[in-house]
């Protein structure tokens, strides 16, 4: 079973990977993306964490950030209960998800080909026609690998999550390439960048390990429960409640405004304030950079509430039979765990806009060391999304070993 898995999951790479090298049609092979060298150095940081390629058109240039946009905007229209859409069944749910999905990407294909000359083939078709055709192609593309992310959820390990991880490892590795390039050729830069790179990594990863693996236990009493075992009764709070879905999602979203912005400043070249948005909220200008730090901040806040619901877990408690010592049950149990999921998740923030924020705000303050701004956020992105696999996986082979008493 979990070899089929893994094989499975092997093939879903494999059309990912090939997917990024399938041009379209009705644009060169050598087309890029032209936006300002600065506008597109930010989207490239930022987009790869969802599977976007910038580099080139391709069918997956899309990535899966129309899919991560509308997840995240859907989440947060259903925590707070706007539009009744908490009452919706899962179907419904699904449906008008995928709606926001497609519209979110028909929005990213717009200003994706923006400034782009396409070519006919001599079919006659005029350049408004052929762009409406490549961004037909591109939103496609996203509803493909969104679909093929569905199906290693099912059939595959590690969902979604595989291509994030795939599309990071790659970038990571042409950012290094790019500044080891960039050294050149003086050999004693490149080993200091290098073994500074790798220090800074392990330390990243450390602390990672430390804030997902750490736990603040709760002790628990239990009117069902005897006396001999109170001890083994807790409930575990996170050091980092989050997790790293903040910085995964920060980057996807912030790339959503400044292609609505650039859409609307091509489509309305004479406004000066959409050409200003445009320009100024990338993380390559320091009000895009600190309105960056502020998004993970608010993120962090957000997904460890979401995580960890004091009003849900407060009545499940009681409901069970079972409280916190000293606490009473219900309300005062309900203040007790929203201060301390506020206390950690305020830790957690500091600690994801140290690694993945501070690190654009001197990438704006020394320009040539921007390129490999987002790095830091790789390394935590990948390292918290690896807890998921190996967490995946392990459940796998306990299910395995007990595979004989569930049939």
């Amino acid at each position: 079973m979990l070899t089929r898995k893994w094989l499975f999951t092997v093939l879903i790479v494999f059309v990912f990977i090939f997917g990024r090298q399938l041009p379209i049609f009705t644009v060169g092979l050598d087309s890029k993306i032209r936006q300002g060298a600065s506008s597109l150095s930010f989207m490239q940081n930022l987009a790869s964490v969802s599977g976007m390629q910038l580099s080139k058109l391709s069918v997956f240039s899309l990535g899966l950030s129309p899919w991560m946009s509308s997840v995240i905007i859907w989440r947060l229209l259903t925590l707070f209960k706007l539009l009744r859409l908490d009452r919706l069944t899962g179907v419904k749910s699904a449906f008008y998800q995928n709606i926001l999905m497609v519209i979110i990407a028909l929005i990213q294909s717009y200003a994706m080909t923006d400034d782009i000359e396409f070519i006919s083939h001599g079919s006659g078709l005029s350049q408004g026609v052929l762009r409406l055709v490549t961004i037909l192609l591109l939103v496609t593309g996203t509803a493909v690998l969104t679909w093929l992310g569905s199906m290693n959820s099912e059939f595959g390990i590690g969902g979604y999550i595989i291509v994030m991880l795939v599309n990071m490892i790659l970038s990571m590795v042409n950012l290094m390439l790019g500044f080891i390039t960039m050294l050149a050729p003086n050999a004693l830069h490149i080993m200091l960048a290098i073994v500074i790179f790798m220090l800074v990594s392990m330390g990243i990863i450390w602390l990672t390990v430390l804030m997902y693996r750490g736990q603040y236990r709760i002790p628990l009493r239990s009117v069902s429960i005897h006396n001999d075992f109170l001890e083994e009764t807790y409930l575990p709070i996170s050091i980092n409640p989050a997790g790293g879905m903040p910085a995964m999602y920060g980057m996807t979203l912030l790339t959503l405004p400044v292609m609505i912005f650039q859409a609307l400043s091509s489509a309305f070249p004479d406004n000066e304030i959409w050409q200003y948005l445009a320009t100024n909220v990338t993380t390559t200008s320091l009000l895009g950079a600190i309105l960056y730090i502020v998004l993970l901040w608010v993120l962090t806040i957000g997904f460890a509430y979401i995580n960890i619901d004091p009003e849900e877990v407060a009545f499940s408690l009681r409901k069970s039979g079972t409280y916190i010592d000293g606490v009473y049950p219900g309300l005062e149990t309900e203040r007790y765990l929203r201060k301390i999921v506020s206390f950690f998740a305020k830790l957690g923030g500091v600690f994801i806009c140290l690694v993945c924020g501070v690190p654009f705000l001197i990438g704006v303050l020394f320009p040539s060391y921007y390129a490999i701004s987002s790095l830091f956020s790789y390394i935590f992105i990948i390292s918290s999304l690896m807890f998921t696999v190996i967490e995946q996986v392990a459940t796998l082979k306990i299910a395995k070993q007990y595979k004989g008493v569930l049939d």
